[in-house]
């Protein structure tokens, strides 16, 4: 979906090495900030130049710790620090700072930063995996919003939502007693709707 985002193909092509687009990629320290620093790792590995902040307050699980392994392997640039941050504009900021248990994420210093910083880059937002906070609006103007497996209900603040096809089998909603057909056919990706 990042790709499509930046231009697709056209942007990406190897002869348009000049305009490699620069995205950074804001992790929390959670599951979602796990896929946030493998998305940055996906990235970087197609030639994008791709700065992934942390906070270095953070306890790092083995599923994190494994996967920033991972993304020393690429040309990611990690930084702990949000002074570190690009100064310059971006052409996509992905933020993975929060998940359903991060109301308390949000008071850290690191986290309000990270925030007023993505409100003074003016870059597009693609939001990974909204926190399900009825009624929290995000301190940031937020462009796209990227649900898997299943959509959620969210405001108008989490811009456009897309739902991303992690290709459950269809066993696992039947066993959890959902009934369920996937909509994708042959997308990874689909627009659910703009909200309103």
């Amino acid at each position: 979906m990042a790709f499509s985002m930046l231009g697709g193909a056209n942007r990406l092509h190897p002869r348009n090495a000049h305009q490699r687009p620069h995205v950074v990629v804001l992790t929390g320290p959670h599951l979602v900030g796990a896929q946030g620093i493998a998305t940055a790792r996906h990235l970087a590995n197609q030639n994008l130049h791709v700065d992934v902040f942390m906070a270095d307050v953070v306890k790092v699980d083995d599923f994190l710790q494994d996967e920033l392994k991972l993304l020393n392997l690429t040309t990611a640039r990690l930084s702990t620090d949000t002074k570190d941050l690009p100064t310059s504009p971006v052409d996509l900021v992905i933020v993975a700072m929060d998940d359903d248990d991060s109301l308390f994420l949000r008071q850290q210093s690191w986290h309000k930063t990270a925030t007023k910083w993505c409100s003074l880059n003016m870059a597009p937002i693609l939001y990974l995996c909204p926190p399900d906070h009825l009624g929290v609006k995000p301190a940031m103007d937020i462009k796209w919003s990227l649900c898997s497996v299943l959509p959620r209900s969210l405001s108008s603040s989490y811009g456009m939502v897309y739902l991303l096809n992690l290709n459950f089998p269809p066993k696992v909603f039947k066993k959890l007693g959902i009934k369920y057909r996937s909509p994708f056919c042959s997308k990874q990706f689909i627009a659910l709707h703009r909200n309103q």
